[in-house]
């Protein structure tokens, strides 16, 4: 819809195969006449990404078996620059193929999570403001933010990675708790790299540098 202040567009998407895969998709956009800006408000409902890129183009997204929703509000100017971001993701139970740095196994079995994402192009940061993760016999729950690193060509180069106020529990005993963790995650080798990490161990402080 168009008038002499907005204009608006409406859309949804919902698709039935019986049992939890059910999905859908609502979209919703705006922007002022008087305004460089554009607002898009997106939520989902029990989307799997790895069957939807099946179907869609073949590939194999392979990075996690599961269902997700959620809500992401963008706001991008005429260039189509995002100038913020806000995510609310809800994960459901699923399968992580993918080595976490506390964990032995690459493959795990992912119970429930929920992540809060916001971003501000200025400092090209992603802010968690807050995460709580709940898989095999794993808990674990902070907040924190990510820096994009960026090659010469503009493609992402990795991430840096603070966690503050991290805890990390197995089957309800804490393992690391008020720990604040730096670390980087190169995309290329697809391994992370401590810097520091610091917390309260059950007996005692912990410290460890990377130097």
């Amino acid at each position: 819809t168009t008038n002499e202040e907005k204009v608006e567009m409406k859309t949804s998407i919902t698709s039935s195969n019986g049992g939890n895969d059910q999905f859908g998709v609502s979209i919703y956009a705006s922007s002022l006449i008087s305004s460089d800006s554009t607002d898009l408000d997106i939520s989902f409902k029990n989307i799997n990404l790895k069957k939807l890129t099946e179907s869609i183009n073949k590939f194999d997204f392979d990075l996690f078996d599961g269902h997700l929703s959620g809500r992401l509000n963008v706001s991008f100017n005429k260039l189509g620059r995002v100038i913020k971001s806000n995510l609310d993701l809800n994960v459901g139970q699923g399968v992580i193929n993918f080595k976490l740095p506390y964990s032995k196994s690459k493959t795990n079995n992912l119970n429930d999570a929920y992540f809060s994402f916001s971003f501000q192009s200025a400092n090209n940061e992603i802010n968690i403001n807050e995460m709580s993760v709940y898989h095999d016999d794993f808990k674990i729950a902070g907040n924190g933010k990510v820096e994009v690193n960026f090659r010469q060509s503009g493609n992402i180069d990795g991430f840096e990675i603070t966690l503050l106020d991290f805890n990390l529990q197995k089957r309800d005993e804490v393992i690391l708790d008020k720990s604040t963790i730096n670390m980087s995650y190169d995309i290329e080798s697809a391994s992370f790299s401590f810097n520091e990490i610091t917390g309260l161990l059950p007996v005692g402080d912990l410290k460890l540098t990377n130097k």
